[in-house]
């Protein structure tokens, strides 16, 4: 089993590295878990590893072949370890990068469309959708001078002239309020 997820991660790192810059290389995984918390992306600071935490359904659908849920949790968790924060650090533009990059990555894999976005998460995705639209090297642009998406201001956004609003482009660097795939 591990196997194949490791295959799922290195094939999601590669195409997210692609799409939005390369991840702070100091960084390695330790190890996926399949838990009541999942998903999501545990970092560890002190060693720089960390695990992605997958939930209890991709565990379900992974034992009986069907690694759909797993592939878009992976493919979301995977943008989460570009340049790992704590939890709390999350932004809007992170998490929308992050869902419009799970159903990207869900696409590839499983060669069906995607349908998978929590409500909280509708609004980043159709921003970071439309800014991809519009200027597909976005968030590859802005994270070469500015890694980490927290630290990405609304001033950097707008610049892109990627089609969003200055108040939309506020909106994406606030910090992200809900969880829920």
């Amino acid at each position: 089993m591990e196997a194949r997820l490791l295959e799922f991660y290195e094939l999601a790192s590669a195409r997210a590295k692609k799409k939005f810059g390369g991840a702070d290389e100091q960084w390695t995984l330790l190890r996926f878990e399949f838990r009541d918390d999942g998903p999501r992306m545990q970092p560890d600071f002190s060693s720089k590893q960390y695990s992605i935490h997958l939930s209890q359904h991709a565990y379900t659908e992974w034992q009986q072949a069907r690694p759909y849920t797993a592939a878009h949790e992976i493919g979301h968790e995977v943008i989460h370890t570009l340049a790992p924060v704590t939890l709390s650090d999350d932004t809007n533009l992170e998490e929308g990068v992050a869902t419009w990059f799970a159903n990207d990555f869900y696409e590839a894999v499983c060669k069906q469309k995607s349908n998978h976005c929590g409500d909280s998460y509708r609004k980043q995705l159709g921003l970071v959708s439309r800014m991809l639209r519009n200027n597909s090297s976005a968030i590859q642009k802005v994270r070469r001078t500015t890694p980490r998406f927290r630290d990405v201001t609304a001033e950097q956004l707008f610049a892109l002239k990627a089609g969003l609003t200055r108040q939309e482009c506020d909106y994406l660097v606030e910090p992200f309020p809900g969880r829920e795939l």
